[in-house]
This record gives structure tokens, C-alpha cells and sequence, in this order.
């Protein structure tokens, strides 16, 4: 559809600020110059192939820390534990904390039946809920629509992108604080986990949430 077309070459389109190998990026994404059937094809085996794989990984890695450094409780529940060594690794055991199966495994469950509930019902009942301008049109590239905008979970980013004058230091802007974002767990290592008592944290979260939401009304305005 329109929608989807020009949201694909906008998006695609980004990594040409990237000096040297960012015209190959492109060409790399789209299989071509322009986005056609074929950036359809490599888009479905990016999502089908390597996110996945990529999501093992993640998992793997995920399990491997669990079983090593052990689970943390709630850190509103107060409770401290007794540290123990385990093979060069220390975890920390929590005789008063709850198991996982059944306790926090049937609350995740009820979660997912909540969340499945209300997508089935927006699919059932309000299937245009989410739809954008041009999702019901057939694709064009021979015109393009007055106001061309990515999906709303890429609004913010583009619009960061967009009112940063250099390009290319938007871009890396957004990759630094996704990798921050990323190794944050490994460096915050203050015992106090309760971001309630940690008025610096809280104020970072709450600031970050409030630019994210703010870009996103921006750019959807």
C-alpha cells in the first residue's frame, strides 16, 4: 500500500547519511536503487531469518545469566538476600521470595491473555484502529503523498532525526543511546535498586519517557 511504499523509502533512505558504505546500506536493504518486490522479499527474510536468530541469541545469553548469577527479587519488596558462591560466580538466594512456577508464571500468563485479548478485539471490531493514511491504497511510486511518515513506533527517532540540522549525527545519536540503553544493566551496580530512592535515575526515566512521547505526538501532529 501507499503507506507502507513511501514509509519503506524514507526509512531506507537513512543510512545514506552514513559516509563511505552508507549508498551500499541502502542498496543492500532495498536489492535495488528504489524499493520494489524485492525489498518486500529481503524485508520478510530479515524478519523470518535474522531477528530470530538474533532473538536465540539474546535467549540463550538470557538463560546461560540466570543460571549463573541467579534471579533478583522486586526491588520494592525490600527484601535482601544471602549471597552465596556457585563456581567463580555469585548469585543471591531469597528464602522468603516467591517461585517462579506457579507464582510469577501464572501472573505472566494472565499478561499475555490480557494483551491477546484486546489485540483479537481491535483485529475483530476495530481493524482500522491503527491504520494510517494510505494503508487501504495500492502502492504508487509514481505519487507520492503530501505528508510522507514512518509507522508510529519510529516516530519519535524520525523526528529526532529531523529537527537535528546534521543528519548524520542524528543517527548516531539514536545508536549510542540504544547501546547505552543496552549495557545500562552491566554498569549500574548501586545496591539500592528502587528507583523511587534514587531521585537522579528517576528523574533520567522520567525525562527519557517524557522526550520519547513528546517526539512521537510531534511527528504524528
Amino acid at each position: 500500500n501507499q503507506a507502507g511504499y513511501w514509509s519503506s523509502t524514507v526509512l531506507t533512505t537513512l543510512p545514506t547519511v552514513i559516509p563511505v558504505v552508507g549508498d551500499w546500506i541502502v542498496a543492500f536493504l532495498r536489492g535495488g536503487q528504489y524499493v520494489t518486490g524485492v525489498t518486500l522479499t529481503r524485508f520478510f527474510a530479515f524478519h523470518v531469518a535474522l531477528i530470530p536468530f538474533i532473538v536465540v541469541i539474546l535467549l540463550v545469553a538470557h538463560i546461560f545469566m540466570v543460571r549463573r548469577i541467579g534471579f533478583s527479587t522486586s526491588p520494592f519488596s525490600g527484601e535482601t538476600g544471602e549471597e552465596i558462591s556457585r563456581s567463580g560466580y555469585s548469585t543471591v538466594r531469597y528464602p522468603a521470595g516467591q517461585p517462579f512456577y506457579p507464582d510469577l508464571f501464572t501472573k505472566q500468563a494472565a499478561m499475555v491473555m490480557f494483551y491477546l485479548a484486546i489485540v483479537f478485539f481491535i483485529i475483530a471490531f476495530a481493524p482500522q484502529f491503527f491504520s494510517v493514511a494510505g494503508s487501504t491504497v495500492e502502492a504508487n511510486p509514481l505519487l507520492s503523498p503530501d505528508n510522507i511518515k514512518p509507522q508510529w513506533f519510529f516516530q519519535a527517532p524520525y523526528q529526532l532525526i529531523k529537527i537535528i540540522p546534521n543528519n548524520f549525527f542524528g543517527v548516531v545519536l539514536q545508536v549510542v543511546f540504544l547501546i547505552v540503553f543496552l549495557i545500562w544493566p552491566f554498569f549500574d551496580t548501586i545496591d539500592e535498586r528502587n528507583i523511587l530512592k534514587r531521585p537522579i535515575m528517576l528523574g533520567v526515566f522520567s525525562f527519557s519517557v517524557a522526550l520519547w512521547s513528546l517526539l512521537t505526538l510531534w511527528g504524528w501532529s
